[in-house]
């Protein structure tokens, strides 16, 4: 008697699919679980983003008016003052994920890792800052303080709406 067999390759990746399926189950539900947990109510404020809790330069960027938020671009883009090219900023990370997999696991290679990077992101604020400052400088007292306007208007609106980043 002949036994009827489903090919194992249609097993296989049933099996494949399923566990796709259940992957993306565990990222979704774990990406909700986050959202939760970082906005959760009052008692969850400790966790938030903003004016009083991070420095962040986004409001002081968005508070500029368009052509002076154009040149600020520009200036971080032609004159970044000896900082790496973003590919290899970009490829610290790569280094970080070969340094968690390396066996022995070496401390100071993964410390050296997040000293460059802090000391570059540290290089970039600076940098942003500068260009910031030389924008608003070359501004009239009049546009400065449309730009102080806008800053607090948008702190405001921020705060109010519950925002987490400015």
């Amino acid at each position: 008697m002949a036994e009827d067999r489903k090919p194992s390759g249609t097993g296989r990746a049933l099996k494949w699919a399923l566990a796709l399926s259940l992957a993306l189950n565990l990222l979704i539900v774990g990406f909700a679980a986050g959202a939760a947990w970082r906005f959760a109510g009052k008692e969850g404020e400790h966790r938030r983003w903003g004016p009083d809790r991070g420095i962040s330069g986004a409001p002081f960027v968005r508070a500029l008016p368009r052509d002076a938020r154009r040149a600020l671009g520009r200036a971080m883009h032609d004159d970044l003052g000896g900082l790496p090219p973003r590919g290899a900023r970009h490829a610290l990370y790569g280094q970080m994920v070969a340094a968690l997999r390396a066996e022995p696991f070496d401390e100071g290679a993964v410390a050296d890792i997040l000293r460059t990077q802090a000391d570059t992101a540290q290089a970039l604020q600076g940098a942003a800052q500068q260009a910031w400052l030389r924008i608003v400088s070359e501004m009239s007292a009049v546009e400065r303080a449309e730009v102080a306007d806008r800053l607090e208007e948008g702190l405001r609106r921020h705060r109010e709406r519950g925002l987490q980043r400015p």
